[in-house]
């Protein structure tokens, strides 16, 4: 375990409060498992400048009502609709 000194923590007498966190369960989290996405969700990869889907996985027919190959060549917002896409960052 490794010490971690917080700044926001609350400290009494004015000295540091010394936080211990526990990170070795972070390396048994099953996001860790490579080349898979969660049953219930999608992964779309689009290119930057247009929006435009070069590489999908997931449920596709579940989330958006087509399948995965019918993804590739389609904008974001064509995907996912002009409101939801304007709230992504």
């Amino acid at each position: 375990m490794s010490p971690v000194h917080s700044p926001d923590a609350p400290t009494s007498d004015n000295e540091p409060v010394t936080l211990t966190l526990d990170l070795t369960a972070c390396d048994r989290e099953p996001i860790h498992i490579p080349g898979a996405v969660q049953p219930h969700g999608l992964l779309l990869v689009a290119d930057g400048r247009t929006g435009t889907v070069v590489q999908a996985g997931g449920d596709a027919a579940g989330l958006l009502g087509c399948s995965l190959e019918d993804t590739i060549g389609k904008t974001v917002p064509a995907l996912v609709g002009e409101f939801a896409f304007d709230g992504l960052d």
